[in-house]
């Protein structure tokens, strides 16, 4: 079922044209209109996240060819830059979710979704930051 965030009612059956989902009203559904769990949410934002975060990983070693201490700290930059990411991603997702509860209605479903993809995406990054926490310092 999806919920169209800007009519906040449930479409059951979307309009679809070019493989893209519409409400009767003809507003888009992204695919954050699906009604999901908290746990699914977060168990595909947790693996998302973990998922890019090594394949970024696995790209620097595989190209390392620089001076170690240049490659270090293009290292440092790119690893902070990867944590910042899904704990920006996160408070968009909780910011996005207290909208939806002061609004009420059809979107009200779609809080356990946003609230289980932020929290996939916090403990996530720290979960990466404890680990590699010893090797950056």
């Amino acid at each position: 079922m999806y919920v169209c965030k800007k009519c906040n009612k449930e479409v059951e059956k979307p309009k679809t044209r070019w493989r893209r989902k519409y409400c009767p009203t003809g507003h888009h559904l992204l695919g954050e209109a699906v009604v999901r769990s908290f746990w699914r949410s977060f168990t595909t934002s947790f693996g998302l996240t973990l998922f890019l975060f090594y394949s970024a990983l696995s790209v620097l070693l595989v190209t390392h060819d620089s001076a170690p201490r240049e490659y270090v700290q293009t290292v440092h930059f790119i690893i902070g830059f990867m944590l910042a990411i899904p704990c920006l991603k996160a408070l968009l997702s909780f910011k996005e979710s207290k909208a939806w509860s002061k609004r009420g209605g059809a979107v009200e479903k779609l809080i356990p979704s946003a609230r289980g993809k932020g929290f996939g995406c916090i403990s996530a990054a720290g979960l990466l930051f404890l680990g590699l926490l010893p090797a950056l310092l």
